[in-house]
This record gives C-alpha cells, sequence and structure tokens, in this order.
C-alpha cells in the first residue's frame, strides 16, 4: 500500500514554481516564437516518450503538436512531465472519440501498462505524468489565508491582480494583458517578480509575520 501524500503547502509551491521559471522559462519563450530547432526538440522527446501509447493507433500523427502551442505551462512540474500529461490526455481523447474498434484494442486502463515488456522504456504511464497535485490552483492549498494576506501586503497593484487572476481565476496571460492593457511579456514579468516577493514573505513563519504585520 503506498504511502498517503501529505497535502502540497503554499511555501514549497511558491519554490517550485520560482525554480521552473527560472530552468524552463528560455524554452518557453523560444517554443511561444516558433523556434523550429525547439519545436522539433519537443517532437523528437514526445515521439519516443509516447511511442508505446501511439502504436495503439493507426495514425499516432493524430495526435495535434498544436495542443501544445495552445496549452499554458504552469511552470509548477518539470515542462517533460507537463508535456507527457498532454500526450496522454490526447491519446485518451482520440480514443473516446474513436469509433474504430481496430484504433481500440485494449481499454483505457492498459494505457497505464507497458505495452511490450520487451520494449526498453518499461516504466509505466503512471510513472511519467506530473504529480497531480502540483496542477493545483491556489485555491486549493491549505493556506490560503496566509496567501491572501501575502499578497494584499506586495507593493505592486498590478503584481497582485495578476497573482490574483492567474491562480484564483485561472486566467491565461492573454486575458490578463488584455485586463491590464499591457503585453504578455509584462503580465509574465509581473508575475515573476510578485512570486520572488511572495517567498519571501511566506519564508520563515509566515502566519505570525503576516498578521504582526497587518495589525
Amino acid at each position: 500500500m503506498r504511502a498517503k501524500r501529505r497535502p502540497l503547502t503554499l511555501n514549497p509551491y511558491i519554490a517550485r514554481v520560482i525554480f521552473y521559471l527560472d530552468g524552463e522559462s528560455a524554452r518557453i519563450q523560444a517554443l511561444k516564437c516558433g523556434d523550429n530547432e525547439e519545436w522539433q526538440r519537443l517532437g523528437n522527446f514526445l515521439s519516443k516518450r509516447g511511442q508505446r501509447l501511439l502504436r495503439r493507433f493507426r495514425d499516432g500523427s493524430q495526435v495535434e503538436i498544436e495542443a501544445f502551442y495552445k496549452a499554458d505551462y504552469p511552470f509548477d512540474v518539470p515542462f517533460e512531465a507537463w508535456a507527457t500529461t498532454i500526450l496522454n490526455r490526447q491519446i485518451l481523447a482520440r480514443y473516446t472519440r474513436s469509433k474504430d474498434a481496430a484504433n481500440r484494442p485494449q481499454a483505457p486502463e492498459s494505457l497505464d501498462e507497458p505495452s511490450n515488456p520487451n520494449c526498453g522504456d518499461s516504466a509505466s504511464l503512471a510513472e511519467i505524468l506530473a504529480d497531480p497535485r502540483s496542477l493545483e490552483p491556489f485555491e486549493r492549498v491549505e493556506i490560503q489565508a496566509e496567501l491572501r494576506h501575502a499578497i494584499d501586503m506586495l507593493r505592486s497593484p498590478e503584481q497582485r491582480e495578476v497573482i490574483i487572476a492567474t491562480y484564483f481565476e485561472e486566467l491565461d496571460d492573454a486575458h490578463i494583458a488584455k485586463r491590464l492593457r499591457k503585453t504578455k511579456q509584462a503580465v509574465y514579468g509581473l508575475r515573476l517578480r510578485a512570486l520572488a516577493r511572495l517567498r519571501v514573505l511566506l519564508r520563515d513563519e509566515p502566519s505570525e509575520r503576516i498578521r504582526g504585520k497587518n495589525t
């Protein structure tokens, strides 16, 4: 029996977001700008990672690379894990839409098992997908009250609005940019600075320190 996972709390979540912002920003920006080499690299990665899943369908090309262009990378999981999650959803969606039994040789549950025991990639799908806890928005984190206090302490009203719109309203950068009459790059910068500030505010005994400054 697997040990029960502890709920993800805000402080480690913010640290995780900042870590992946620092490590993945260049790649995400290149993909957004249509960099051919970066898109080719993504395609090669997905081809290798999803090989055993794609072979279950007559035409593996039906998994649309466009889905990755439209999706917003959340910066709270490794890029490869996020991309694999999108790949899995694409394949499951194709499975459920298919009316051809030849395209569905096995039940969807079998996607979590290696399709070929002789294949070098023997890990189950569950082992390569992103931790579902990391995709939870801020309102599901245990210490929501502390987060609200910390957001109120951000110096910039625009930073506060970007954080709330991103993690509470779950809006994408295009909608936030339109609301603030800014570019998406400006929204990205505001969020990055706000998250760095929130990490400082919540680093040491956040509850007592935040409440003390608001009394």
